[in-house]
């Protein structure tokens, strides 16, 4: 445990802040993370019709952190097929 006196009280503000911070970025990584899990156990799954080449397609979900955030995304070519569809016209 960290201790601080009255004359640290900048010092005391740095390291709570530092820890918000830290403790805010594994938040949104394990959401992130959670989401993975859901579009991969319960949403894949249960589409109607399935897709096709789900193996790839679900393997292909993963999430990486943001200087704001984190994002959920599909490194799959064919992922933006499954997900928006192709035109006969193509």
């Amino acid at each position: 445990m960290i201790s601080f006196d009255i004359g640290q009280a900048g010092a005391l503000t740095a390291h709570v802040r530092e820890q918000i911070r830290g403790a805010k970025e594994r938040g949104v990584l394990s959401a992130a993370a959670r989401l993975v899990q859901i579009i991969k156990t319960e949403l894949i799954p249960h589409e109607t019709p399935p897709p096709v080449d789900q193996s790839s397609y679900i393997d292909g979900w993963n999430f990486g952190p943001t200087p704001t955030g984190a994002e959920v995304f599909n490194t799959v070519p064919h992922a933006p097929v499954i997900e928006w569809g192709a035109r006969g016209e193509n």
